[in-house]
């Protein structure tokens, strides 16, 4: 089965059995529901798009995480209290910035730690990237030509594209950055970048900001490719 369908499928059955449960255990009204599927949806699309197309500044890259839990805490406050408003039939503005703020706060500080814990972690592996340095890493998924899925990070370093899988973070691919052609990866019929396959030997990347991966990419190729450094 197509890795996004199943996505589709799984968020579908996940939607529909959190509404059964909002409807016929907390007897949340139909409104509500509606409410909480439709920001879902709205937040879940803006996501896709952001990590498909932007193509950020390396700056913006850096602290991506941060903004990303800060993405999260919004989007529980407003639901947090757009329950509370739905509930108590009453809209107040300052409520809802408050609900925003504290979200914004508390989602950032979590998720940025929580990340930065497990980036930490990549860090002190020793013996896999010796004296290179790491110049992007994020979690990644790598299918392979005979469809084999693997779930792991994904590493770019001066020299070298690596893919560590979450097993043990075992060295699943390593190919030096000069030999690599990398294109964009898109889903079929949507047309939205998931990542990029190295056409060498038709391995995909599926990775977030995959514009992102390849401007690095090809700085990188470029910076080998210069004469000094042949010499």
């Amino acid at each position: 089965m197509n890795y996004s369908l199943k996505n589709f499928i799984i968020g579908f059955f996940l939607v529909v059995g959190l509404s059964a449960i909002l409807k016929f255990y907390f007897d949340t009204p139909n409104i509500g529901i509606l409410f909480l599927v439709g920001l879902s949806l709205i937040a879940g699309l803006t996501k896709i798009l952001v990590f498909a197309f932007l193509n950020p500044p390396s700056w913006l890259y850096r602290i991506r995480l941060t903004i990303l839990g800060i993405f999260y805490g919004i989007f529980i406050g407003i639901m947090l209290y757009g329950m509370e408003a739905i509930d108590k039939n009453s809209f107040i503005i300052q409520d809802l910035l408050k609900f925003i703020l504290i979200g914004a706060v508390i989602g950032g500080v979590f998720n940025n730690s929580m990340m930065f814990s497990q980036s930490q972690k990549l860090k002190r592996r020793k013996g896999l990237f010796l004296l290179e340095r790491q110049l992007v890493k994020d979690f990644a998924l790598l299918i392979k030509q005979n469809g084999e899925k693997i779930k792991g990070k994904l590493v770019l370093t001066n020299d070298h594209l690596i893919f560590l899988g979450n097993r043990n973070d075992e060295k699943v691919l390593e190919k030096e950055v000069h030999e690599i052609i990398p294109r964009i990866s898109k889903v079929k019929f949507l047309g939205i970048p998931d990542g990029f396959i190295l056409e060498n030997d038709g391995t995909l990347l599926k990775v977030p900001f995959p514009y992102y991966w390849m401007k690095r990419i090809d700085k990188r190729k470029k910076f080998k490719n210069r004469p000094h450094n042949k010499l």
